[in-house]
């Protein structure tokens, strides 16, 4: 497994580190662009306590709305993707006027969706579906 990005932050790259969790910059894509983690070296959103996520998103929307205010950007897209980094976290990137939407980009036939069948397995997605309704009508 690869170092932890979080914890081995630089004095320049760490942003924050405390009850909220961490951010930091790596490698950032334009002015804006941070990583917000939790607490916990974790790998994946299912293995992370729900607590901890609490804390990472509304440490992110703190930093969105820094980010927001300073660079009188649009918006912010919260990104979690965790290919590289052992540590559970998303990505936040300003989105300014006048740009085009992220979602082509990730789901159209040039981005990710190219790697996705022409048409999806209708009733697996409906198996899915069905497994997450009753799952979910436990809460309640």
């Amino acid at each position: 497994m690869s170092e932890d990005i979080f914890e081995q932050a630089s004095a320049d790259n760490l942003i924050y580190k405390g009850k909220l969790g961490f951010v930091i910059l790596d490698g950032p894509l334009r002015p804006g662009h941070v990583l917000v983690a939790i607490r916990s070296a974790v790998t994946n959103l299912h293995e992370a306590a729900p607590e901890e996520l609490c804390d990472m998103i509304a440490l992110a929307q703190i930093c969105s709305s820094v980010i927001v205010e300073e660079l009188d950007c649009e918006k912010t897209y919260m990104v979690a993707i965790g290919d590289k980094d052992p540590h559970y976290h998303v990505h936040l990137l300003p989105r300014f006027k006048g740009e085009p939407s992220l979602g082509p980009g990730v789901f159209g036939g040039d981005g990710w969706g190219q790697h996705f069948p022409a048409e999806p397995d209708m009733a697996e997605v409906g198996r899915i579906a069905s497994v997450l309704r009753s799952r979910l009508s436990r809460i309640e």
